[in-house]
């Protein structure tokens, strides 16, 4: 009995404990289930958005929505997790993410207890995006965020910071840019920052950047003239000249100017380095007409004067070469109208020269007569004791290779001398006679007759003598008849020899023709005859000439 006393005390102990905890456990959840909505209203509105979203936690875990508002509290809550992951991953760094939940926030709650901070948090974010890109070397991207802070969050602190960054930018990007020699992309990039600055009024980047136009311009040409592209510098030079004159930068046209100038000189050096002569004097031309210094003892101008006559001596030598002798000697005549003192002596060695040579080229032709003037033309002006031993050098020459000419010049050279000497007791025109020591020969003139070959002279070195023969006519005999009548001559040579090249008697003899023969008979029909004999024979002439000449 006392055992089952016992046991029945314990089972109602119990039964009591058990609706105790129930009752408290109860209570507990109906307090729950009043009150934490209104703590994570509570919690939301003090901006604790961590300790909003613990309790949702618990709220959504453990109580029955009986009284509907669960999904009240669940807008704020979703509305804290936004603001949360938005503030998540910028920690993180992950802009896109952060823009994606801050956009999102900011178009799902236009009233959001957040909205304004979130507001600033956005056009943050899309700075710091910015940085990073810049970073990266993304201008171009960098600067589309920048703008989107500008263009959507003007009104906040950090679009005052976009300017400034993204001028620093464009600064940047033209400048690495021209470094890397990309200067068409550093030109884009300069219009646009020139553009970008004068929309935003912002006048101290518009001046910085009006003043990086011309050193990139610069650099450009220079780049482009190191590497032979002439062209391009010339062409990238004149848009610096435009340009100029549209901002009114007058002293920036004289900067442009002399480096056109200089460019025109080098790609003249380049086109007379292929000889092309006439492209390079143009060129030249050129540089000189744009020097903005075209005095100046150092300058391109300068430059280009000197080079100028280098242009015409080389066009001058290539011409000559080409046997275009006429052609070389205007350029040579060219260069010494350009020269000054200091070379007017070379300039006029070439005019010496290219004489020199036309004479031995048509030396070569065996034109003497025309090789001598043209070395008479050389002498005209020698310059130097130099020209002057070259001139007489190649007159030498031409003598030597006259007097040992056996052709028509020559020939009439023989000619004309013998006529000098015997008609005009005068020295031949031309010193080229008995130049030949080695052949001691005449000539005949007067008379038809050939001398033998061991006599006669060939060539006007091999004339030392001319033999000056007149006719005369002598009577022997007349025979008379009733009828008619008939005169016997005889045919003598008068004979003068003189030495060609000083015109001076040297010997004279009569040689005597042969008797004629008597042949008289009486003719009704012809009542005078002359009966002549034969004048000398070469040989006699010949066996005499070798008895006086020396």
């Amino acid at each position: 009995m006392s055992t089952l006393r016992f046991a029945g005390r314990k089972w109602l102990f119990a039964s009591f404990f058990v609706l105790g905890l129930a009752a408290i456990l109860a209570g507990s959840y109906i307090v729950g289930l009043i009150f934490l909505p209104s703590a994570i209203k509570i919690n939301y509105q003090k901006r604790d958005c961590d300790r909003a979203l613990q309790l949702f936690a618990a709220y959504s875990g453990f109580y029955f929505d009986a009284s509907g508002e669960r999904a009240g509290v669940s807008n704020l809550v979703i509305e804290c997790a936004t603001y949360n992951l938005a503030v998540y991953r910028e920690e993180q760094k992950a802009w896109q993410d952060a823009y994606n939940a801050d956009k999102t926030y900011l178009e799902s709650y236009p009233s959001g207890i957040f909205y304004d901070e979130v507001y600033t948090q956005i056009a943050r974010v899309l700075i710091a995006w910015a940085k990073d890109l810049y970073s990266q070397k993304d201008y171009h991207a960098s600067i589309g965020k920048l703008e989107q802070v500008v263009q959507s969050y003007a009104d906040t602190v950090a679009a005052w910071e976009a300017g400034d960054l993204q001028a620093e930018i464009y600064r940047n990007w033209s400048g690495n840019l021209f470094v890397s020699r990309n200067y068409a992309g550093a030109l884009d990039v300069l219009n646009e920052y020139l553009l970008w600055a004068q929309i935003n009024h912002r006048e101290e980047d518009v001046k910085v950047a009006k003043d990086s136009f011309a050193p990139l311009y610069l650099g450009w040409g220079s780049e482009l003239r190191n590497s032979d592209d002439f062209a391009g510098a010339e062409r990238t030079l004149h848009q610096l000249q435009d340009w100029a004159r549209a901002n009114q930068q007058p002293e920036i046209i004289d900067v442009a100017n002399y480096e056109l100038a200089q460019t025109y000189l080098e790609w003249a050096l380049d086109l007379q380095s292929q000889q092309m002569f006439s492209d390079a004097r143009y060129r030249l031309e050129q540089a000189i007409a744009v020097s903005p210094e075209p005095q100046s003892d150092t300058g391109p101008a300068a430059q280009s004067k000197v080079a100028m006559l280098s242009v015409y001596l080389n066009w001058g030598d290539m011409l000559i070469a080409q046997n275009d002798f006429p052609g070389g000697l205007s350029q040579y005549n060219a260069a010494l109208e350009l020269s000054d003192d200091e070379n007017r002596a070379s300039a006029r060695d070439a005019v010496l020269h290219g004489y020199l040579v036309w004479a031995d080229a048509l030396v070569k032709d065996e034109d003497f007569i025309q090789a001598l003037e043209k070395i008479k033309l050389a002498g005209a002006d020698p310059g130097t004791d130099t020209g002057k031993n070259d001139v007489e050098a190649a007159r030498a020459k031409i003598y030597a290779a006259f007097s040992n000419s056996q052709g028509q010049q020559a020939q009439q050279a023989m000619k004309a001398a013998m006529r000098a000497v015997c008609q005009g007791k005068k020295q031949p025109e031309f010193p080229i006679f008995g130049l030949d020591k080695n052949k001691i020969r005449a000539s005949v003139f007067g008379v038809n007759t050939e001398l033998p070959e061991n006599i006669a002279a060939t060539t006007p070195g091999e004339m030392h003598y001319v033999a000056c023969v007149e006719e005369a006519y002598e009577i022997t005999q007349v025979k008379e008849a009733v009828c008619c009548k008939a005169i016997y001559q005889r045919i003598n040579w008068r004979v003068t020899l003189y030495g060609v090249s000083d015109a001076l008697e040297k010997a004279k003899a009569t040689l005597l023709g042969v008797e004629p023969q008597d042949r008289f008979e009486t003719r009704l029909f012809n009542p005078l005859e002359y009966i002549v004999g034969s004048p000398p024979s070469a040989a006699d002439l010949a066996q005499w000439l070798m008895t006086v000449m020396k």
